[in-house]
């Protein structure tokens, strides 16, 4: 993402997913990981592309559902992963 986007998208990061036992990892690149899952997500910016204005009223309510749909939906799979002692990619792959 576009860096000034990534800059502002850090705090967020923290605020959201810290509560929920995701750790924040920052090392030139931001790593959200879900406890000691196998699964996890790099963001990283670059200082040159596409940017597009921050969302706001309804536009953004309509992110922020869909975050927390993503939210539920990943700790559902990493739980049930981590209980069969299965590949999270498996588990996703049979609910697509």
């Amino acid at each position: 993402m576009e860096r000034k986007n990534y800059e502002k998208i850090l705090p967020i990061l923290k605020e959201e997913f810290a509560k929920d036992e995701f750790k924040i990892l920052e090392f030139g690149i931001t790593n959200l990981k879900y406890k000691d899952a196998p699964a996890n997500v790099d963001i990283f910016p670059f200082d040159k592309g596409y940017s597009k204005t921050p969302l706001k009223g309804n536009e953004y309510k309509t992110f922020q559902k869909n975050i927390q749909k993503i939210k539920r939906l990943s700790k559902k799979h990493i739980k049930k992963a981590l209980k069969a002692n299965k590949s999270i990619d498996k588990i996703v792959k049979n609910k697509m």
